[in-house]
């Protein structure tokens, strides 16, 4: 499977300074390449780059984004794929289009033939 970039944006019960674990322990259990990519009073969201596709990555950190909700300090996240284009009053220099600028290289880099892996043993490297 490819590498993709994907957004993991998550809405917080409290501020985001009230709540400073948080993006610690997010980017523990994501345990890919993942850059906080821009944060709003109670919002912050993540640009992850890794070789699954939507649904195994949502199972994937299912339980542990549950945990954090079930221990108050997360109200909503949400799990989509990351949008070709964004415009913000930011202009180029927002934070969330550079990381993804950043991971659409990253998984560039990654999807290269000698850095693929080949998940079928008949496949041979080139």
């Amino acid at each position: 499977m490819p590498h993709s970039v994907f957004i993991l944006q998550v809405i917080t019960k409290y501020d985001i300074e009230d709540t400073p674990r948080l993006t610690r322990e997010v980017l523990s259990f994501v345990k890919r390449w993942c850059k906080p990519g821009m944060h709003a009073k109670r919002n912050i969201a993540y640009v992850i780059v890794t070789d699954e596709t939507l649904h195994d990555l949502a199972s994937r950190l299912w339980n542990d984004l549950i945990r954090l909700q079930e221990l108050g300090s997360v109200e909503r996240f949400f799990i989509q794929p990351a949008p070709d284009e964004v415009i913000s009053d930011h202009g180029s220099v927002d934070a969330l289009m550079h990381w993804m600028r950043a991971g659409r290289v990253e998984a560039w880099e990654r999807n290269k033939a000698q850095d693929v892996r080949h998940r079928k043993r008949w496949h041979r490297r080139v």
